[in-house]
């Protein structure tokens, strides 16, 4: 081996050396402090409360949870939230150049998040949201980290950080196959398109309707696990009282095993907006037309036809 190959082979050993140091450098920034899974609750089998900022959402029985001690909250958020909690993972830490900006950032949101079992305290971190990124840390004076659900990009701060009325559920009339009782559409304008439904001992019956189409029947009383209002209105005494002064479309009413669930829609629509008028509390909701054609059928729809 001649002088000058050995001299080339030593600086390259040399070059490789000082980019080995220097990635070790970097990776001090970068290396976790605490475990991958820190902000991950593991399980969620016994959580009993938890509060997101200003909202506390507490389990009242299985897949019932209420927030503020205000509203029953929708199964759907409720699940999604889970899984999230379930799954947030750390990325890395917040690189040195934006740790103060990032401190700034949370301390701004003052947004915490907090998850009890019966026993207290399973899990508590401050979170807080730019962009697409999520940053999270255990507590004031705690390191921040960028956190992440793993093959989705979203902002997870935004997703926890909603309203109450963002929380409730909206679902004003429920029922299933199982518990319904009876079901009424009487429509103040056309009472022979009226539609009652109505459990006979062992099965279900339209009234009306001679030979009935029983999968028919089964899919339409089965949406109602999904029968969802868009809005709730708040503080309108104005379109209250004008909606009173008319006489709506359609009334339906619910009669479930289930005395809790039992209630009436009044139904008005007009040029823009379909709106309905909940019995049981008064309140006013905007309803999504397209969706409501699945629901508002007569009792013709039923009758089986003969080939």
């Amino acid at each position: 081996m001649t002088t000058k190959i050995k001299l080339l082979l030593a600086l390259n050993i040399l070059l490789l050396a000082a980019v080995l140091f220097s990635l070790q450098s970097n990776d001090k920034n970068t290396t976790l402090s605490v475990s991958q899974q820190e902000f991950t609750l593991e399980d969620t089998s016994g959580i009993s409360k938890i509060e997101l900022g200003s909202n506390t959402l507490i389990k009242k029985g299985i897949d019932e949870w209420e927030v503020n001690e205000n509203y029953k909250v929708q199964p759907s958020r409720m699940q999604s939230l889970l899984a999230v909690l379930g799954r947030i993972q750390i990325k890395r830490p917040v690189p040195e150049a934006s740790v103060d900006s990032v401190k700034i950032l949370l301390a701004k949101s003052d947004f915490k998040v907090t998850i009890y079992n019966e026993d207290g305290i399973v899990k508590s971190f401050e979170i807080a949201g730019s962009g697409e990124n999520t940053y999270a840390r255990l507590g004031p004076n705690k390191v921040p980290y960028i956190v992440y659900i793993p093959g989705y990009f979203v902002n997870i701060y935004e997703l926890f950080n909603i309203s109450e009325q963002a929380w409730r559920d909206k679902r004003v009339i429920y029922t299933t196959w199982r518990t319904l009782q009876k079901l009424e559409i009487n429509y103040t304008g056309d009472a022979k398109n009226s539609l009652a439904i109505s459990f006979d001992s062992s099965f279900y019956k339209v009234d009306g309707v001679a030979r009935l189409d029983s999968a028919k029947l089964y899919t339409y009383i089965q949406q109602y696990q999904e029968f969802e209002v868009d809005a709730f209105v708040r503080n309108d005494s104005n379109l209250k009282n004008s909606l009173s002064e008319t006489s709506p479309f359609c009334v339906m009413v619910l009669n479930d095993l289930y005395e809790s669930r039992n209630n009436s829609l009044l139904i008005y629509p007009n040029d823009s907006t379909v709106y309905g008028v909940v019995e049981k509390s008064g309140e006013i909701v905007k309803m999504n037309r397209n969706m409501l054609r699945n629901y508002l059928v007569s009792k013709q729809e039923f009758e089986k036809q003969v080939n």
